[in-house]
């Protein structure tokens, strides 16, 4: 490993030249977003020329390959039974050729490069033997691994808190939004689209760490099954617009693979007003458990149909929503009976802890029902207190779903039955 390192920093000092000859000759600029927040909670927004890295090393893409001294790192790659070589030969296939189009070239020597140049201050300075330390480490990870490390972040729309980092377990927590989050949104190897404004608006980050082999496929399928965990568990702990913004998902190594960014939709998403209490925390966190770990089926898809009903933009398709939801819970015997009647029998006794509450949760829920059928049948105009009916229904819907988590309560509508006898 001292060898390849020494190999490395004779490259980077050979290359170190023509890239300030290239940046001389050529100079290429992209903007950058500076972002300043007042104490009045003030934004304002302006942006600085910085080198474009990546249109430098592009220019020499012909040039850097001939260097001897990439050539001896690639021979020494080559000849001698390396780490390097032992674990990237899988990705290859065959031993490493000594050309630039052997994988570890494509994996390592480039982007150990590009990220030497973008950690870098200036050009016109000679190697730094702090970056490279820095870098190599990197590498040196990267290389004695098996698996790497993704980061999945998306900003939190409308939590308010007053903590600065809340852990749900090592390798999911929330924290608060830093400085290096707004340098982020930058960088030249990820495209953000949508994350600019999010980022500059949103003071907490949601963070989820999951690991996958070296050359395998992003794992963005399992953090994003987990930023939904969490969201649902917020969602269940109380009422509020909450909502994750455009996700991106990067390698916490500098070299290595350039990973991308998994986008989700955030142009229809609603700001809120979601205050967690310090009280509310071990609430939050126990249910986020029960949303990973919980295999009722009944129970996942109503839980679902309430997450939809947040990023829905009418209240006609949050209440339908709702009503898949609770039916979903308390009406698994289809269309049998008097379905008005039955499902707000139930839920009432399902919710309802005296007399004078059940009473009320039975006018309540055939309203809502009879808004729910005006609107599958297709009647217009609507009646004018259907914002106001979707709001309570989807409160109820999410009360069904932590009650249904309760041990001590019974939740099989045989046994909701026979307690409406009691």
């Amino acid at each position: 490993m001292d060898e390849l390192k020494q190999l490395l920093k004779s490259y980077i000092e050979a290359a170190h030249p023509l890239l300030v000859q290239q940046y001389n000759d050529r100079p290429s600029f992209r903007p950058e977003a500076i972002i300043t927040h007042g104490e009045n909670g003030s934004i304002s927004t302006r942006f600085e020329a910085r080198p474009d890295y990546a249109e430098i090393l592009f220019g020499l893409r012909e040039t850097l390959p001939q260097l001897s001294e990439l050539n001896a790192l690639l021979e020494y790659v080559k000849t001698n039974n390396t780490l390097a070589n032992d674990l990237l030969v899988d990705a290859a296939g065959v031993r490493l050729p000594t050309d630039d189009t052997g994988p570890f070239f494509s994996f390592t020597v480039w982007p150990f490069l590009a990220s030497y140049l973008q950690d870098l201050t200036s050009l016109s300075q000679l190697i730094d033997e702090a970056v490279f330390e820095s870098i190599f480490a990197d590498l040196k990870t990267y290389l004695e691994s098996t698996q790497i490390a993704l980061i999945y972040e998306a900003p939190i729309i409308g939590l308010k808190a007053d903590f600065d980092r809340l852990d749900f377990s090592d390798d999911v927590w929330i924290r608060l939004r830093t400085d290096e989050d707004i340098k982020r949104v930058s960088k030249p190897y990820i495209t953000f689209d949508l994350i600019q404004n999010e980022v500059s608006f949103n003071a907490y980050f949601l963070v989820v760490r999951t690991y996958v082999d070296k050359h395998s496929p992003m794992g963005t399928e399992a953090a994003g099954k987990i930023a939904e965990n969490v969201m649902s568990a917020f969602r269940l702990c109380k009422s509020g617009q909450i909502s994750l913004g455009s996700s991106r998902q990067y390698s916490q190594l500098r070299v290595g693979e350039r990973l991308g960014v998994l986008q989700s939709p955030a142009s229809g998403l609603r700001s809120g007003d979601y205050t967690l209490e310090s009280e509310e925390v071990d609430t939050v966190k126990a249910l986020m458990s029960s949303c990973s770990t919980n295999e009722d089926t009944r129970w996942q898809l109503a839980l679902r149909r309430l997450n939809l009903t947040y990023d829905r933009k009418l209240n006609e398709d949050r209440l339908i929503d709702c009503w898949i939801g609770l039916e979903t819970l308390l009406l698994p015997d289809g269309n049998e009976g008097e379905l008005r009647y039955k499902v707000s029998l139930r839920l009432s006794r399902f919710l309802g802890e005296t007399k004078n509450k059940r009473l009320s949760l039975k006018k309540e829920t055939k309203t809502s029902y009879d808004r729910r059928s005006d609107i599958v049948h297709g009647k217009t105009p609507l009646k004018e207190d259907v914002p106001q009916v979707t709001d309570k229904t989807a409160e109820l819907l999410r009360k069904v779903l932590v009650q249904w988590l309760d041990s001590e309560h019974s939740h099989t509508v045989e046994d909701i039955d026979n307690s409406l006898l009691a």
